[in-house]
């Protein structure tokens, strides 16, 4: 089976979208017999039994919640420096790269050692952007970042997009390759129906 480094540049774990994806996609990697080790930023819930590799304390930054911060782009500096240096202790066979700032960042580290990188996609970073009112559509900045997001849709050697829609966004706007369908999922042994006997 495989060491797999995967680089989550979002506070983890903390009970929303993307960080659940990071804990579901480890879980079930590792019940698959794989070796999961997880970079993150400082802030967020520990895991019993997840092996998780955190940057160096930024006491002003504490926000968990969705959405675009300039903070990111040092903490995703100091994201690199970590998953660079947990990369030449564990020596894993692959780098699995959340996010466009997770995929960048897996990009180079995957550079300097040899090592293929997979990208883990939720969406479109502009639009991700434009839905937060961070850029307008029609801006000098927008279609900066649209052609930014184009180049590092191109890093990978393969993609997991995590709808059908954005499968088809990657393929048709931003010209991925190799991008696969990875679908969202719950733990049914935490979260099943009810079963509720019919009232007579």
């Amino acid at each position: 089976m495989y060491k797999i480094l995967m680089i989550a540049p979002t506070p983890f774990f903390s009970h929303r979208g993307c960080s659940v994806r990071v804990y579901e996609e480890a879980r079930a990697l590792e019940k698959l017999g794989n070796e999961v080790v997880i970079c993150t930023y400082h802030i967020g819930d520990d895991v019993p039994g997840l092996a998780v590799h955190r940057i160096i304390n930024v006491p002003w930054y504490k926000r968990l919640r969705a959405g675009p911060s300039y903070h990111k782009l040092y903490l995703d500096a100091l994201l690199w420096f970590k998953s660079l240096r947990v990369a030449r202790q564990i020596k894993p066979d692959v780098i699995h790269g959340h996010l466009h700032e997770g995929t960048s960042v897996g990009y180079i580290v995957g550079r300097i050692l040899n090592l293929p990188l997979l990208s883990d996609l939720q969406g479109s970073l502009t639009g991700e952007l434009k839905s937060h009112g961070f850029v307008q559509g029609d801006s000098l900045y927008f279609a900066l970042l649209s052609r930014l997001e184009r180049v590092i849709d191109a890093l990978p050697h393969v993609t997991v997009a995590s709808s059908s829609a954005v499968v088809d966004e990657l393929r048709s706007e931003f010209g991925a390759r190799r991008v696969f369908l990875a679908l969202d999922g719950v733990d049914s042994d935490v979260f099943h129906p009810s079963v509720r006997k019919a009232s007579r």
